[in-house]
């Protein structure tokens, strides 16, 4: 059967991201899109993700935990797991690689919201920086828990993306933009599109792109599909 994802969402934690990327405000865009599974990511932390799974026990769409994860070369990352805890312990890992560095309230921040998508605390962590992770170290970090591994934004570095695609074993590659991934690329491992989404109105609709078959709507059959190719 065919299902539908967007699995690069940002929200409020993320400091790049619009006012409006709280939990509420997402899970009912999502809703409203009738994607078939979500993946909501912020940049090196998984902090905002029991808030989300709370709310989205009221919603059909089925939630991925996930973590955009900067690598100390620049490479974005996404990492991908099937229980919330898991998500929580490689997040808070992965915060503690960031650079000790001072934040100015005044600029951009990361706020954490609660069941009513008010801001419930600010995140004074430098979430949009580089962590001081490799490739290989991340592998290691994440190597106990079920997960998922895919480069992302391929789009944006392919070069430089490409050479990172010979260090480690990715699940799949995700392409964010219109265009489509050269075929050189993409030859031998899986792709996704995602919309890598900073606002409401960025979050995919169903599309020709972003659908996967599979044998069922749930998480692990999800996890299948893609061990499976």
């Amino acid at each position: 059967m065919k299902y539908y994802y967007d699995l690069h969402i940002h929200t409020v934690l993320s400091p790049c991201a619009d006012v409006l990327m709280t939990p509420n405000n997402l899970w009912n865009m999502v809703s409203l899109k009738g994607l078939d599974f979500v993946a909501f990511v912020d940049h090196n932390s998984s902090r905002q993700l029991p808030m989300l799974a709370k709310i989205g026990e009221s919603y059909k769409t089925k939630q991925i935990y996930g973590i955009e994860v900067s690598l100390f070369s620049g490479i974005h990352v996404l990492c991908y797991f099937k229980h919330l805890s898991d998500a929580l312990v490689v997040g808070s890992i992965v915060e503690s690689h960031l650079p000790c560095k001072h934040i100015d309230i005044s600029t951009p921040s990361s706020h954490l919201t609660d069941e009513y998508d008010a801001f419930s605390e600010m995140v004074l962590l430098p979430l949009g920086e580089n962590t001081n992770l490799s490739i290989s170290e991340l592998q290691e970090i994440m190597s106990p828990y079920e997960h998922l591994l895919v480069l992302a934004h391929l789009n944006r570095y392919l070069e430089k993306g490409v050479e990172v695609l010979s260090l480690a074993k990715f699940d799949a590659v995700e392409w964010s933009d219109s265009s489509t991934p050269p075929t050189h690329v993409v030859d031998n491992i899986p792709w996704i599109y995602n919309s890598d989404a900073h606002d409401l109105v960025q979050i995919l609709e169903k599309g020709r792109k972003n659908v996967v078959d599979l044998e069922c709507g749930s998480v692990d059959c999800f996890f299948e599909g893609f061990y499976h190719g």
